[in-house]
């Protein structure tokens, strides 16, 4: 059958899909009702490939109906797993689209009130949609399929299921009618047909992340909708209740609505006698004849729909986003549109001033988003682009005032509708008109100006520049330093006996040397390959030239004879694969931009078994797993020189010499390798430059403080060069990460960046497209795409994987800060001197102190009605008044911590469109209570506010708070948790003032996807009224409420951890990260059901074999960090075995106070652990009889990293060196041991006795 073989043909189609039309195609939908596929084609036959049996099917020809639906869902499902996998890992960062599954979901209710009937529904709806919608969000079939079907059912496994869960971004829904189910065992002769077994699941709706309403109608042959509980019905009536009972009864994130179809079709299976378009077509007629019958009732409800739309989203257009190069063109498009909505309802002349801005403003968007990825322009593009967009700014910040001061008026929509008389009063007394008129002006003069330069069709002769990469491609590597080893690295992959072709991936950030090495490994083994040629990819792949080019490399009489006949790149593919399809080659493929380029080029050079070898190089990490998709393929990531290397290649290119510096230049020698950050390029750039200096600290001085800002008075090609290069990597971004990495400039140099503040500033600047709803995913996507192109550098990761700090390389940082100096992105105030500061400064980092405080402040009270972004570092003072910051969405103030106090914030409530909000400071005691007002905050972090010490309030007016940091020593109102309900990250909670409401409360925030809660005071205020018992039993329910939806991220205590977990069969479907912060007694029963736990945390005193078999039966399990305190005792210690772990990559063991090694690791264990972290006490671990450690490190087969702490408190120097030797003794007999790298340190050698006497001696002193 073809589904049991489908899938990688499947996912080999899917790969064609997105690579050829994902540039347009932003919603893919993997499947198109699969339930409908299987029960028709595998159970009655209705449908291809009709496989049935009797009595199920009509007309069989073979099959097995009560199996094979089975088996075919099970590969559909596993299909769309592998094609969502694909395209999030490979396409979905850079193409910006979203995936899902559609579902036929027909509902059941029952026929009447009676229980049976309320059970044959349920059962209805369980093995009709949680049959593949419980896969997508558990990772397995419900429970009860489980139990009726049996072996019938195929077995998922556990890598299978963690693949499924959560592998969608939507669900498509067919709804076509609900129908009424009344219990007749008989009638669906239950015995022999399974699929209506008794079920168990709720609505599934409820389990639906984000719901986009696919596709509704019933066909009919007539035009009127077929039957809903008995009743007829029109189809905008069905869909009005549709939306109502999923958005407005279950809160489930309706995102679209599509018709099907507009017109009547031939349909799949009958033709022309079914219905479906709202247009209907005389079939019979000659012309085809088309009525719209049901128009006058559709039309008013979409019209409706489409109002309704705009309403939720409230801004009217945030979505779209804000960009460096566009400023809020498409946000600003967005709000115009919201205000001619219905909800204004606007007076006629101020209608006829909003739709011309729409009208003119539309016009430009186009040429403006042109401009914008362009990187050279003419003064006269250049003066245009900036004047719209600096023109698109100010226009959305006097419509965000307008409607502001709307809002004031009164919370409900469309109130304006009360008095016209006050919509004109706003518009004139706040001066909107007066500036709309203003800006109506500025929009007819820059439209003039685009017709009278016709700039549309402006192509002035633009100079054609040399590739700054061509001197790596033919220079040789005479003294460099660090290359020796790369080399020989990737000479020994290259040189393997082994036939089958290999490549070997060079990846890395700009100017870190890729080049160089691999045409340094060119030049040493190219003479042992019968054909060789090195080439390089410009961003925008010329294939025909880059072929031609290998060609006249590899065959010089087969170029001549493809330059007199003119071949294309078909017929160039095809003779270069026969040139080389018996030779054994070796091709150098340098700077690969893109996946695509490098399948085209591929595709010219034959998979031989003549030892042949391609080393390409890219800056993009995706690429160079691309280019390594086959067994035996090899990565050599670049890194940074070290200090000692960097010093070597700088003083050698100056002095010719390793270590030959002048002690007066060598403080501003460090401080100019320091800016370099081991980057080859810039070192020998700079080297250069300076070697033709004279050795004189000022120039040098002077030299350091221009580097990568303003090298305008050195007239050298060599910093040009590497300014390009380094350049290349920005160019070839998309707008929007351009602007995302533009906005690394805010922060000083060297600063470690917190990478989750980061996301919500680009999220509060609204650079993040909100199409989808899920902001947080798609800046990760943004941050994670930067990252994967060598442009962040990650600076601390924690050992369960998660990065928590990151920066940019200082030289791409000034980089960046020239860019953002001519795109008016940003404005940093840091000592540098400016000729002129912007009249209108858009965001504003503040880095300077001392003296400059002056300037600062000067220039945020000139720029305040301007400024969208105020992020201070600088040690200043104080700061203006915060008023009239009408369009500040950014206030970073968590630097300022020793000045800042409540008068500073006191008219925090003034600033109507702030968004991010983060304070720190000891004096600050409370927040004001206008705090209320900021009606489109959506973080707010107090987290370094260790003097608050509760909440106005007013703060239950934030419905847009989605994330709270708080400090651990606030007392949180309980009465928030029942009113803000947008809330998605709270922490760190230490106190409440209600428990009881806090725990009864806490179930409402079903938005909750991550939650902190430390210390067990928030159980103390019951504790005094006797109450303890019934409120924890009232937040372990409210905790496992929250389970069934969105909560993914839980650090809890350990007894609220203990009674969360007590039940085996606890459902915590998306949670996947958990810590439980202090000591429990033994691992609960219950955390062997969490399927979807990656990272784990917690300490347990007693540990044995139930307990371990416990967290080995949570597949999903990739970080763990395990600590065992129990009081001495000998016993049996827990073994891990080959059947558990078997996703585990990282392992933290810590023990205390138990003797011995606590576990062991038998041959098997943890297959795929990388890294292992063991922290223990000699004394113990040698305690007892034990003469040495048996803990099986040997059997770790995939183990990379080894670290083990040890604490020699109280131990004999035998004893710790026994445990060291033991360790030793287990890395020689590793697999890995010649690549396994292994940490060995002590702690607390200061207590350490030499011997067993010295240690009874000290013991008998002290008694």
């Amino acid at each position: 059958m073809y589904v049991y073989i489908c899938r990688d043909d499947y996912t080999k189609y899917a790969d064609v899909c997105f690579e050829n039309f994902g540039d347009r195609v932003k919603h893919w939908v993997t499947v198109n009702e699969p339930n409908i596929k299987t029960l028709g084609g595998f159970d009655s036959g209705t449908l291809p490939p009709r496989s049935c049996s009797v009595p199920f099917g009509a007309n069989c020809t073979g099959g097995d109906s009560t199996m094979e639906p089975y088996v075919a869902a099970h590969h559909l499902l596993l299909a769309h797993a592998s094609a969502v996998s694909l395209y999030r890992h490979k396409y979905q960062a850079s193409q910006r689209g979203h995936i899902g599954i559609t579902l036929l979901t027909g509902w059941y209710a029952p026929a009447t009130n009676e229980s049976q009937d309320a059970v044959a529904a349920t059962r209805m709806n369980d093995f009709h949609i949680g049959w593949f919608m419980h896969p997508l969000v558990y990772g397995d079939c419900p429970p009860v399929m489980r139990t009726r079907v049996g072996a019938r059912l195929p077995d998922v496994t556990a890598e299978q299921s963690k693949k499924l869960s959560g592998s969608f971004d939507f669900i498509g829904l067919n709804h076509y009618a609900v129908f009424r189910a009344r219990a007749d065992e008989n009638a669906f002769n239950l015995k022999q047909r399974d699929y209506f077994a008794d079920g168990g699941i709720a609505d599934p709706i409820k389990y639906i992340l984000e719901v986009c309403i696919h596709q509704r109608g019933e066909h009919a042959t007539e035009r009127v909708i077929a039957v809903t509980a008995g009743q007829n019905e029109y189809a905008p009536w069905a869909l009005g209740k549709l939306l109502d009972h999923l958005k407005l009864v279950n809160g489930s994130d309706v995102q679209g609505y599509f018709v099907w179809s507009f017109v009547d079709v031939f349909e799949f299976l009958f033709g022309n006698r079914m219905r479906y378009g709202l247009c209907g077509v005389d079939m019979n007629s000659k012309g085809r004849t088309r009525s719209i019958p049901l128009l006058p009732h559709w039309q008013p409800l979409f019209l409706s729909l489409v109002k309704h739309q705009g309403q939720s989203r409230e801004d009217g257009g945030e979505m779209a986003g804000v960009g460096a190069g566009t400023g809020a063109m498409n946000s600003l498009l967005g709000k115009l549109a919201a205000l001619l909505g219905d909800q204004y309802r606007l007076l006629k002349r101020i209608r006829k001033e909003v739709e011309f801005l729409q009208r003119e403003i539309r016009r430009m968007q186009a040429l403006l988003k042109t401009l914008a990825d362009m990187h050279k322009l003419e003064e006269l593009e250049k003066d245009w682009k900036c004047n719209v967009r600096e023109l698109t700014y100010d226009i959305e910040d006097c419509i965000d005032r307008f409607m502001d001061r709307l809002g004031k008026g009164d919370a409900r929509p469309g109130f304006v509708r009360k008095t016209v008389r006050r919509l004109k009063n706003l518009w004139e007394r706040h001066g909107i008109a007066t500036k709309i008129k203003d800006l109506k002006a500025r929009v007819i003069e820059e439209s003039q100006r685009r017709d009278r330069y016709k700039l549309d069709n402006y192509n002035p002769a633009r100079p054609v520049e040399i590739d700054p990469r061509l001197p790596a491609l033919y220079e040789e590597a005479k003294g460099l330093v660090a290359i020796d080893g790369p080399t020989k690295q990737v000479i020994t992959w290259l040189m393997e006996l082994k036939l089958e072709p290999k490549v070997v991936a060079i990846v890395g950030g700009g100017g870190l040397g890729k080049t160089t090495l691999a045409m340094e490994v060119y030049r040493k083994i190219g003479e042992d390959f019968q054909c060789r040629a090195s080439v390089s990819v410009s961003r925008r792949l010329d294939l025909e030239k880059l072929l031609k080019d290998i060609l006249s490399q590899i065959d010089e009489d087969e170029f001549s004879k493809c330059q007199l006949e003119g071949w294309e790149k078909e017929k160039l593919i095809r003779q270069m694969s026969t040139i080389l399809k018996g030779k054994r080659y070796f091709i150098v493929i340098d700077d690969i931009w893109k996946e695509q380029d490098w399948k085209f080029i591929k595709a010219a050079f034959p998979h031989n078994h003549n030892g042949s070898r391609i080393v390409a190089t890219t800056r993009i990490t995706k690429i160079a797993n691309s280019c390594c998709s086959n067994p035996g393929d090899q990565i050599y990531q670049m890194a940074p020189l070290n200090d000692v290397d960097s010093r070597k290649l700088f003083f050698k290119r100056i002095f010719h010499s390793d270590n030959s510096c002048p002690p007066h230049l060598e403080k501003v020698s460090a401080r100019i390798l320091k800016k370099c950050g081991g980057l080859p390029l810039a070192i020998i750039t700079i080297a250069s430059l300076l070697a033709n200096k004279p050795q004189d600290i000022d120039k040098w001085e002077r030299v350091q403080d221009c580097i990568g800002i303003d090298f305008s008075h050195e007239n050298d090609d060599s910093i040009k060069g590497m300014r390009d290069i380094l350049l290349l990597s920005f160019w070839d971004l998309p707008h929007h990460l351009k602007t995302c990495l533009l906005y690394f400039c805010i922060y000083p140099e060297d600063h470690r960046i917190p990478c989750e503040e980061l996301r919500w500033k680009w999220i509060a600047e609204g650079f993040i497209a909100t199409q989808w709803g899920y902001l947080d995913q798609e800046a990760e996507n943004y941050f994670n795409e930067l990252v994967n192109r060598s442009l962040i550098q990650l600076i601390d990761v924690d050992y369960n994987g998660s990065v928590q700090y990151c920066q940019v390389h200082d030289m791409v940082l000034d980089i960046i800060k020239s860019l953002s100096d001519e795109e008016n992105f940003a404005t940093v105030l840091s000592g540098r001197r400016y000729n002129s500061l912007p009249s209108r400064i858009r965001r504003l980092s503040v880095q300077s102190s001392g003296r400059e405080h002056k300037e600062a402040i000067h220039t945020i009270i000139k720029s305040k009605i301007h400024v969208r972004s105020l992020n201070v570092f600088g040690e200043m003072e104080k700061i203006p008044p915060l008023v009239d910051f009408h369009s500040l969405r950014v206030l970073d103030l968590g630097h300022a911590n020793w000045w800042l106090g409540n008068k500073d914030i006191k008219n925090i409530g003034s600033l109507p469109q702030l968004r991010y909000l983060r304070l720190h400071s000891a004096r600050i005691t409370e927040l004001p209570e206008e705090i209320g007002k900021l009606q489109h905050l959506e973080t707010l972090d107090l987290r370094e506010c260790n003097s608050i010490r509760t909440l106005p309030l007013t703060i239950v007016q934030l419905q847009k708070l989605a994330r709270l940091f708080i400090s651990r020593r606030l007392v949180l109102p309980a009465d928030i948790f029942g009113s803000m309900q947008a809330l998605e990250e709270v922490s760190d909670i230490g106190d409440v003032d209600n428990a009881l409401k806090f725990a009864k409360d806490l179930r409402c925030l079903r938005r909750l996807r991550k939650l902190s809660i430390f210390h067990d005071t928030t159980l103390g205020k019951a504790t005094d009224g006797g109450h303890e018992k019934s409120c924890l039993e009232l937040l372990v329910s409210s905790l496992s409420e929250l389970g069934k939806y969105k909560l993914q991220y839980l650090h809890i205590t350990g007894d609220i951890g203990v009674h969360l977990f007590r039940d085996p069969c606890c459902t915590f479907s998306h949670l996947q990260d958990l810590e439980l912060t202090t000591v429990i007694t033994e691992v609960p029963k219950g955390m062997a059901s969490l399927t979807s736990i990656v990272t784990l945390d917690i300490k347990v005193r007693i540990f044995d074999e139930e307990g371990l078999y416990r967290l080995m039966g949570m597949p999903s399990l990739v970080h763990l960090q395990l600590k065992l305190s129990t009081p001495s005792r000998v016993g049996r210690k827990p073994t891990v075995g080959s059947n558990g772990f078997k996703l585990l990559k990282v392992f933290h063991y810590k023990t205390q106070d138990i003797e011995g090694t606590g576990i062991a690791f038998a041959p098997g264990a943890m297959p795929l652990l990388r890294r292992l972290h063991i922290h223990w006490t000699a004394k113990d671990v040698m305690s007892g009889h034990y003469d040495s450690i048996d803990l099986g490190i040997e059997h770790l087969s995939s183990l990379a990293h080894l670290q083990v702490e040890t604490d020699c408190d109280a131990a004999t120097l035998g004893e710790v060196e026994a445990v060291e030797g033991s360790v030793e003794k287990a890395v020689a007999l590793h697999p890995n041991r010649h690549t396994l790298q292994v940490h060995i340190r002590r702690e607390y050698e200061y207590y350490m006795y030499e011997d067993h006497k010295e240690r009874e001696e000290m013991l008998n002193i002290l008694g």
